[in-house]
């Protein structure tokens, strides 16, 4: 549930009209009202390689579809060792596409 949310908050940021997004509200039997209920479903993938998934995630990029993803390495710890990851992969991957002096 934890990846779903973060998934669904980072599609949410790509949308400019968000009347288009269908939100909903809905009443149950007993009257209870229960409000921002989205139309829309989730397609949730899994594959039995990483490279499936590249291979996907390659083919929306070139079509300009709209996705995002969450990989297991996002669920490690809490959220200070994730960030402490997070920052010391992008310091390598700055420093690889650096030009060379």
């Amino acid at each position: 549930m934890n990846a779903l949310g973060h998934m669904s908050a980072g599609l949410g940021s790509y949308i400019e009209d968000k009347e288009a997004t269908r939100f909903d509200s809905y009443v149950d039997k007993d009257g209870g009202e229960h409000r921002s209920i989205s139309d829309n479903p989730f397609i949730i993938l899994s594959a039995d390689n990483s490279n499936q998934i590249r291979t996907l995630r390659n083919t929306v990029k070139e079509k300009n579809i709209p996705f995002t993803d969450f990989t297991n390495t996002m669920t490690v710890g809490t959220f200070a060792t994730y960030e402490s990851m997070r920052l010391s992969f992008s310091q390598i991957v700055r420093r690889s596409t650096m030009p060379a002096v």
